[in-house]
This record gives C-alpha cells, structure tokens and sequence, in this order.
C-alpha cells in the first residue's frame, strides 16, 4: 500500500516515488522535496539523516513558498530584482506572494483536497524501487536479515553493498527484539549508531570509558589529565517510542525488549568496513575466537565453561523470557501437548 509519495526535483531531472514502510531513500544535496501522505487516517512518521553541507552540524532548510512559520527565500531579493527575474510587474508580484502566503497559512504541514493529492500520487514513477546497484529507494525490511532467529531479526543496508548510501558513508539499519529477549552485548569497530525507539519498551545497558574518567576527576581520583583508570561506568536507560540515543564506535552495547516487542531504527557514521563484533553467543563470538590458552589465561578456567554455554546466537531470552518459557513447557507437557 502506498503510503506516500516523495517527489525530488533537481537541476536535470524530476523524479517522484510512491513509498511504503520500511522504504529508503536518498535525497541529494540541493534537491527541492515535497511529501505527500496518502493515507488520510494515519500519520506519517519519517526518519531523518542530515549531512549539512555548508556548515557541519547545522541544518537550515531553505523554503521556496512562504507560510505561517517559513518563510520563502524569494522574500529577501529587492522587487527590481525579481521584476527582472520573472519579467512580472511589481503589483502582480506582491499580489501573487501575498495571495500564496495566504493559501499557505497552514504551516509546511497542509491539508489538500483529495482530487490534488491523488493526482499527485498518481503522477509517481510507476518504475518499481531500486536494487542495491540503483539510486532510487529501497526497502530494508524487503531484504534478507544479516541475523535472525526466534527471538529476534536485525536488517541493514551498508555502504559497500548499496550505492545510495556509498558517498554519504552511512548505513540504514532495523533491528525487532521480541518480548522478554535482547540482543546479546557487542560493539562496532569503527561505526557510531544513531538510535531512534520506533515501537515498544526496553532497556539499553552500555560500558563507557568517558563518563568513568569524568567522574573520578570530578572526584579528584585521577591526578594528571588524560591517565587512563582501566575502568568503566555503566550507562543504562530506560526505551519508549520517540526515544534517541547514541552508541559510540567501540562501545559494548546491550539492547533489551521488556513486556512489548521493541523495534528500534539506526544510522550508522563512517560506517564503511565496520565490524560488529558480539560477546556472547554461538557465532560470530570473538571471545571465542581466542586461542583457549589466551582465553584461559584472561579469565581463568572456570570461565571456559561459562563463555559456550549459550547455544542461541545475536538474540536470546532473558532470565524473565526463559522462565516463562519454562513454565509454559510445563504446562503444555502437564496438558499432554507436546
């Protein structure tokens, strides 16, 4: 189902998408958008990854039609000036602004009439959304999960493997936990994560180095600037829908669903060749990767037994989740289903 239609206009070309959830797109810089929501009974809900260009860490949009609370560029130039331009008397030029600023009195946010924004829903490329190789969108959850198992699935799109996302060096990715599950810790090598809460509840636990430093100095405990104490604080919070956070590159990181599937979306920066490197868990454990004499000598032998205990890989049950799938085993057993 379309759910709306994002038009790109650009100095060569124009181009107009019908859109669904989970779709990405790029739009370029310098390109003049405008959306459409097709559904008249639901809200639309985007995520946004700005890369300024002018000036790093600040975003100004520039408006060419004025509005309640935008204004056009086209106001700043001098009437000689825009006379010449659109070879327009000056009367019909302030007639023509004011009477649009007017019709705009909504905001950026307007409501249309349904025959407008069908039209332009209809005027959209019917060409089908782009592969890996093409510039136009793609939808993350259309392609195959880089780790899925009962308990869990994570989508991504990275730069190497899709054009749109090559030259801006970021990846677009989804990761669903289910209830009482979490994805084991790990940390990126190089990527840092942008993390918007989408739907659900959870937890997010992660080690940081900074904070721990930050605060023995506050305490007095570190005498010389830049001396590093081997020790880390725990950063936890509590997740719900609209909720941001950020996850450093190298930093060991565990997301947790509560009492509701939790479904979050990332940004990944500088993200080309990253790694995730997980701590836990069947494959892709890197603790497991070291010989088992280093692993022996690093933590003892008691803990080679303890690090392939866990059977399940990236998703597992909590100790909550595991008891209530326990108890209802059990139930099922007493009932003579299974």
């Amino acid at each position: 189902m379309r759910q709306c239609t994002c038009t790109l206009l650009m100095q060569d070309r124009k181009e107009s998408f019908n859109m669904e959830h989970g779709d990405v797109i790029r739009v370029p810089a310098g390109a003049t958008t405008y959306l459409v929501n097709n559904n008249s009974d639901k809200t639309l809900r985007i995520a946004k990854l700005l890369q300024p260009v002018n000036n790093p860490g600040r975003f100004e949009e520039f408006f060419p039609a004025g509005s309640r609370n935008s204004e056009s560029y086209f106001s700043v130039f001098s009437n000689d000036i825009l006379e010449s331009a659109f070879n327009t008397p000056r009367e019909q030029l302030e007639h023509g602004f004011k009477q649009g600023q007017q019709q705009q009195g909504q905001g950026i946010v307007m409501r249309a009439p349904r025959e407008q924004l069908q039209a332009l829903s209809q005027a959209a490329s019917s060409r089908r959304r782009g592969d890996r190789q093409s510039q136009g969108p793609f939808n993350l959850r259309q392609q195959r999960p880089v780790h899925s198992n009962n308990y869990g699935q994570f989508f991504e799109a990275r730069p190497e493997e899709f054009n749109q996302l090559q030259d801006m060096d970021a990846s677009v990715s989804c990761i669903e936990i289910n209830q009482q599950a979490m994805m084991v810790p790990h940390f990126n090598s190089k990527a840092t994560h942008l993390i918007m809460v989408v739907e659900g509840n959870g937890l997010v636990e992660m080690a940081c180095p900074y904070l721990a430093n930050q605060s023995q100095e506050i305490m007095g405990q570190q005498e010389r600037q830049g001396e590093q104490s081997g020790r880390y604080m725990k950063v936890t919070a509590q997740l719900s829908p609209g909720d941001v956070f950020v996850i450093p590159a190298g930093h060991p990181v565990a997301l947790v669903a509560q009492n509701q599937n939790l479904r979050i979306l990332g940004f990944g920066l500088y993200a080309q060749n990253n790694k995730r490197n997980f701590l836990a868990g069947q494959e892709d454990n890197i603790i497991m990767h070291m010989d088992r004499e280093a692993r022996q000598l690093a933590f003892g032998p008691e803990m080679e037994q303890i690090f392939s205990k866990q059977q399940q890989s990236y998703f597992v049950p909590t100790q909550q989740g595991r008891s209530r799938n326990q108890h209802l085993s059990s139930i099922l057993e007493f009932a003579g289903v299974i």
